[in-house]
């Protein structure tokens, strides 16, 4: 039973599912986007499917970084660096994790568009780890985009969201779905300059990499490392203000229905959590970084950044509903790790 039970371990480790609910939690703040009421089984398979994928694209990401994660001593525990799993058992675990996403996504939520937004944010996820790593540019934006279409996916499987066609009628969609591309191209900042000593011997051409970043150096307001992240981070911020801008000024009507002091609640909660989040981050960028103390970061930020994004659709789910929506990847965290590892927390991981 013991050995098992650690086999499980390695290959949760290998899919890196411990944050598989934040891929799910994409889906989910698609649908709810939509503006109508998620039923409960809907948010089981979008939990389940956001598992596989998860594991899906993490897996694949691990093995084709194989050569590269051998030289970096920090992550020797890996299953795949360790020799815990074969490169054919690490394929294995990939095909059927394609398999049982695919599956549940036809069984349950068997429209065209729902299978064309998953089937392309499949496809950059895969991109990514075979090539974009090593496409300037692309290793900077890929996994954005497919969680773009993550998003788009999880709207199309409630309703029947064609993008085409409803974009102006389903406004909060696209809202949400940027606002996730951005999430992502943020952290891809982040991992850019913790990995960038290693991805520099590599010749990975990420903008930390073009633009001659080193752990050394002080991270100040001339560095295009940082400007480039404090970009994004104004992006990101834009993106949700422009629901509230655009309906005050009559040119997109996103249907809110509750109200604070005259402003859209999502709008409240913004300005009182999200803006202040936002503008913490960007502090915190400054100045001299280790890679443990990028980990860190990335990890705070995921954290304060996600805290955001389920009141853009608390009108359809409710305050409480938007707080679930963001613990659910926290509680799925904390309850893998116990189950496993008998404690919430483990170093290492």
């Amino acid at each position: 039973m013991g050995s098992r039970l650690n086999r499980v371990k390695r290959y949760f480790e290998l899919g890196r599912v411990f944050s598989a609910m934040l891929t799910a939690g994409a889906a989910i703040l698609g649908a709810y986007a939509v503006g109508i009421e998620v039923e409960w089984w809907q948010i089981l398979i979008f939990m389940a499917v956001g598992f596989f994928s998860h594991a899906f694209g993490c897996a694949l990401n691990e093995i084709c970084d194989y050569e590269l994660d051998k030289k970096v001593p920090e992550i020797s525990h890996k299953p795949l660096i360790k020799g815990d799993i074969t490169m054919v058992q690490a394929f294995s675990f990939t095909l059927v994790c394609l398999f049982a996403s695919y599956t549940l996504v036809i069984w349950f939520f068997p429209h065209m568009p729902t299978l064309i937004f998953f089937t392309l944010a499949n496809i950059f996820a895969a991109a990514y780890s075979f090539k974009a790593k090593y496409t300037p540019w692309a290793y900077d934006f890929t996994l954005g985009a497919g969680l773009f279409f993550y998003t788009l996916y999880g709207a199309a499987a409630v309703g029947e969201f064609d993008l085409l066609r409803d974009v102006l009628n389903f406004p909060m969609v696209m809202v949400a779905a940027l606002i996730i591309f951005l999430f992502e191209v943020f952290i891809q900042w982040g991992n850019a300059v913790k990995d960038v000593e290693t991805d520099r011997l590599l010749k990975v051409p990420t903008r930390a990499v073009v633009w001659g970043y080193k752990h050394e150096d002080n991270l100040g307001i001339r560095d295009p490392n940082l400007v480039y992240g404090v970009i994004i981070k104004l992006f990101l911020i834009t993106m949700f203000i422009i629901p509230f801008f655009l309906d005050s000024i009559g040119v997109v009507d996103f249907g809110f229905s509750n109200y604070l002091i005259g402003l859209p609640l999502y709008f409240v909660f913004f300005i009182i959590l999200g803006i202040p989040a936002q503008l913490y981050s960007i502090y915190t960028m400054l100045g001299r970084h280790t890679r443990s103390s990028y980990i860190n970061f990335i990890v705070k930020d995921g954290v304060l950044t996600w805290l955001a994004c389920p009141f853009l659709v608390v009108d359809t789910i409710g305050v409480l509903g938007a707080i679930g929506l963001f613990f659910l990847p926290f509680i799925w965290f904390l309850f893998i790790k116990t189950i496993l590892y008998k404690t919430p927390m483990r170093p290492g991981l």
